[in-house]
């Protein structure tokens, strides 16, 4: 359907599109979704109410510069879902190009897209780490460099091309860092352990490839990172529990709640009033 409306607008002109996409929505009992996916370039249709999203191509040998760019412009034409397809071919089991253009689109607040390379990785990230995107919005303007989705003060999302240093600017608060791998074969979740917001920051990537740096507000007894506080947090709980005045070891930081440089019933009170159960 698509690329019928697309052949229409290529040989009859817009006004045919009109008259098509109107005639669709008249005859649309499911309300289901409908856009054109039109030729290389911007989305042509942002304001038309029969256009309930937004589709577009932003070329096969765009940079992943370049489609970031893309992907924050015509997000901001109108409030509608945005899906950005067709930024290369993929020729080969995994291609650095597309997968930074896959994960420029992301990050550009994209809701989606119909290439790539390396996709289940990005599912993985969203799935397995429970990443709100949804409630996030592109913030290049954080980072010293790399492409940024984030809702400031919770969470921020850091794709890196080619590894290195990246400072980024954070909200008060203390934060949960890790690096993610992006690359299929590879299922490395990396700690880069808490940190302290209200300034910027500064992390280096595990190595030269690409990395996605995750950064998520701290939830008080969430030891494993999955967003509630269960028995398999209090399994880590008691492996950093040693009782009063013996210094805490230095990988059970997050368990000592009262910041007394031990963990002890003092903080395993505080662990059980912030217990959620799994969620």
């Amino acid at each position: 359907a698509e690329d019928g409306i697309r052949d229409v607008e290529r040989s009859r002109g817009l006004g045919d599109v009109y008259k098509r996409q109107e005639y669709i929505q008249q005859h649309n009992p499911w309300s289901r979704l409908v856009s054109v996916h039109g030729t290389t370039g911007n989305f042509a249709f942002p304001n038309d109410a029969w256009a309930t999203f937004m589709a577009t191509q932003s070329g096969n040998g765009i940079s992943p510069a370049a489609n970031n760019s893309h992907t924050i412009y015509n997000r901001s034409l109108a409030e509608k879902p945005l899906i950005v397809e067709e930024f290369g071919i993929l020729d080969v089991p995994s291609d650095q190009r597309l997968r930074g253009n896959l994960w420029a689109c992301f990050c550009g607040g994209a809701a989606g897209s119909g290439t790539g390379s390396d996709l289940p990785k990005l599912r993985q990230f969203i799935e397995q780490l429970r990443v709100p995107f949804w409630q996030m919005v592109p913030s290049n303007d954080l980072a010293s460099r790399g492409f940024v989705l984030a809702d400031p003060g919770q969470e921020y999302v850091v794709y890196l091309y080619s590894g290195g240093e990246v400072t980024l600017q954070l909200a008060p608060g203390r934060y949960w860092a890790e690096w993610f791998s992006p690359r299929v074969g590879d299922n490395r979740i990396l700690p880069a352990g808490l940190i302290e917001g209200g300034t910027a920051h500064t992390f280096r990537a595990p190595t030269d490839q690409d990395w996605v740096l995750h950064v998520m507000i701290n939830i008080a007894g969430d030891l494993d990172h999955d967003r509630d506080v269960d028995l398999l947090d209090f399994a880590r709980f008691q492996r950093c529990f040693a009782g009063p005045g013996i210094p805490v070891h230095p990988g059970c930081r997050q368990a000592d709640f009262d910041g007394d440089i031990d963990v002890d019933l003092l903080d395993f009170v505080q662990f059980m009033l912030n217990f959620t159960g799994p969620q």
